[in-house]
């Protein structure tokens, strides 16, 4: 028996040790994720995968009682190399019927008729002046006062965790910079690739818009994590907030959003094709 479990320890795979991240300061660890954020931008990985979704909304009236409840699973198809349909799968835990699947699709192919008339219009083109570039750039990095609190290994691969908390001086140049300026937390970055792997943020005060006319943040929560495709891809996988907020000086709004991504799919012309066919009945 002693011999067995010998035998048997030798051919059982060991996992790799961790390396050690390199001693590198803040300032190299920013400049670094900013550099990568860049570039992974620039190489629209979102646009080469699809994944099934499982998100929860919910909703609270001022007691904290809950108003609404929707739980849904939808899985994320290609229609096109950067057209994508939503297919609800699952409403409350119960399965969409045969014919909601059929009427999904016959609005997907309304949908993609419709994209190729657009593509013949001269001039349809999205005219974006930057104001919503919510990136993480050196301007973004310059709100906040940043300290490296240490290391921590995120599904197998070391990273480093920093803290954030906002500047005093923070500029304000739209509406959501009177949010960022008051946002502290963490943030954990892949010690090998610089990415963001997590993130785990809160409002640290009230965030007045416009003195509170078009509206207030009382409290605001978020979490999301990343996750490393075997390509080098990076994509959320994660991501749950809770907002409590005064709209326009009447409305209350106290929500909840989770969402998960899973099965994750990267996007090839046999996979368009399989999605373009009618769902079997």
């Amino acid at each position: 028996m002693v011999l067995l479990v010998s035998v048997l320890l030798l051919l059982t795979p060991v996992a790799p040790l961790q390396e050690k991240p390199a001693d590198l300061s803040k300032e190299e660890i920013l400049r670094k994720a900013v550099e990568r954020w860049a570039w992974s931008d620039a190489q629209k990985f979102d646009r080469r995968y699809v994944s099934t979704v499982h998100s929860l909304d919910e909703e609270f009236d001022g007691n904290g009682a809950a108003k609404t409840h929707i739980d849904r699973v939808v899985q994320v198809v290609p229609l096109g190399e950067k057209m994508r349909g939503h297919r609800l799968l699952e409403k409350d835990g119960k399965p969409v019927s045969a014919a909601e699947r059929k009427a999904q699709w016959d609005r997907e192919q309304k949908a993609i008729a419709e994209e190729g008339k657009n593509k013949k219009k001269p001039g349809a083109r999205h005219n974006s002046n930057g104001e919503d570039d919510m990136g993480f750039n050196n301007a973004m990095v310059a709100r906040y006062n940043w300290r490296l609190v240490g290391t921590e290994v995120v599904d197998g691969r070391p990273a480093y965790v920093l803290s954030l908390e906002p500047k005093k001086d923070a500029p304000v140049h739209s509406m959501v910079d009177h949010i960022l300026n008051k946002v502290a937390g963490k943030v954990w970055f892949d010690a090998q690739e610089f990415e963001i792997v997590r993130a785990d943020a809160h409002l640290t005060e009230n965030a007045s818009i416009l003195a509170g006319i078009v509206g207030s943040v009382k409290k605001a929560d978020i979490f999301f994590e990343q996750a490393r495709m075997e390509d080098g891809a990076w994509l959320m996988r994660k991501m749950n907030f809770h907002v409590d907020a005064r709209m326009a000086l009447v409305r209350t709004m106290r929500e909840h959003h989770m969402e998960e991504h899973r099965d994750f799919r990267k996007v090839t012309p046999e996979l368009i094709a399989a999605s373009l066919k009618p769902p079997i009945s």
